[in-house]
């Protein structure tokens, strides 16, 4: 057995709805503009968004050929509509559940583990909720057993998987024989907002809809990506910097524009410190994994870090091709990462910044005595 929780399969799902730039602004300006001003807004922004492709559940691609996004269209009166909460939410227990599968199934493979191998079901969340949820859904759709453990993590924004990957390694750490699967499903598209002004446009112009599944266990040592490490950093007096809102007509997300300059400021001492107390340097870490939040967000991440382009790369092609798919984001990068150590970095509402180190089995620094 490992002393560290290891990451034995991942895979990773996407919506089969898929919008270029170009096709999400025409979208959105059907949907948001009412004057000219506004739709040259809606463009600018998105253009700025440095998203060129991402995947929702929302979409329809008709034979009048326009995208169509029947939830948010009265089609009768041909006339936007704002869904209500509740309509959202059943959109969710309707989409979720197959990209749930989809990652899982492909996690399961990867590990090369059976359904009734499972012992621990963790889902993780921010854009949708119901009961009985994702973990009765995977249980029957998988063929799990009977008693086989359940936890959710919900509403933790964006680093929900770094808590969820933790959630997992302590419940190795109780139970030597688990296999945990980890589940982060978000659906951030069905969130959209039909307003034009800065807290709606700038989520509607980065978000995006993904899955992705872990299987964690405590397997052996050979060619494995091992859980080295996790840790928390709140910045003091960023409460209301970063929020996420449930209202009437969804979830609403507020981002201030000052984030990436307190990141910039503020990020560095707590880094140094988590890789101090594993006996490394930034310059040992292989690959800089950070979430990317937005454009602002990697640069500021690079700025505080003194990282290269080609060191940020990875998040910046990440959100060039599937935009920001909050929790699971993450793991779709570690998906196509090799040669670690890997730092992985996200952020959520508070402010808060969650760390995660993962290294292979067989790196010395981290097996000397």
């Amino acid at each position: 057995m490992s002393d560290h929780a290891v990451i034995a399969g991942i895979g990773t799902a996407l919506p089969e709805g898929c919008l270029t730039a170009d096709d999400f602004a025409s979208l959105a300006t059907r949907l948001c503009a009412r004057i000219p001003r506004e739709e040259a807004l809606i463009r600018t922004v998105i253009r700025q968004s440095g998203v060129d492709k991402r995947h929702s559940v929302l979409v329809q691609h008709n034979a009048d050929g326009r995208i169509h996004a029947p939830l948010f269209e009265d089609r009768e009166k041909d006339t936007p509509r704002s869904p209500t909460t509740g309509e959202r939410m059943q959109a969710y227990a309707k989409h979720a559940p197959p990209l749930a599968k989809e990652a899982s199934i492909k996690a399961l493979d990867n590990a090369g583990l059976e359904a009734r191998d499972i012992t621990h079901v963790v889902i993780v969340s921010c854009t949708g909720f119901y009961s009985p949820g994702l973990d009765f859904e995977l249980i029957n759709a998988l063929g799990l057993r009977n008693n086989v453990s359940r936890r959710i993590v919900g509403f933790m924004g964006c680093h929900g998987a770094l808590n969820g990957l933790q959630e997992a390694a302590s419940i190795c750490a109780l139970q030597p024989d688990a296999n945990v699967l980890l589940c982060s499903v978000e659906l951030c598209t069905l969130h959209f907002q039909l307003e034009v002004g800065r807290n709606a446009l700038l989520p509607n112009s980065l978000f995006a809809d993904g899955a992705a599944a872990l299987v964690v266990n405590n397997g052996q040592h050979d060619e494995k990506l091992l859980l080295v490490d996790c840790a928390s950093h709140y910045i003091p007096g960023t409460t209301d910097l970063m929020t996420w809102d449930i209202t009437n007509t969804g979830f609403r997300m507020t981002l201030d524009s000052s984030v990436p300059d307190v990141i910039r400021t503020s990020l560095l001492s707590p880094v140094e410190e988590f890789l101090l107390r594993n006996r490394l340097q930034r310059s040992d870490i292989a690959n800089w994994l950070i979430h990317p939040g937005g454009p602002r967000v990697i640069d500021a991440c690079g700025n505080a870090l003194g990282l290269t382009s080609d060191q940020l790369e990875p998040s910046r092609e990440m959100l060039r091709t599937h935009g920001n798919m909050s929790s699971c984001t993450v793991l779709h990068l570690l998906a196509g990462t090799t040669n670690h150590p890997s730092l992985v970095i996200a952020f959520g509402p508070g402010l808060v910044a969650e760390f995660a180190l993962l290294v292979e089995s067989a790196f010395n620094k981290l097996s000397e005595a």
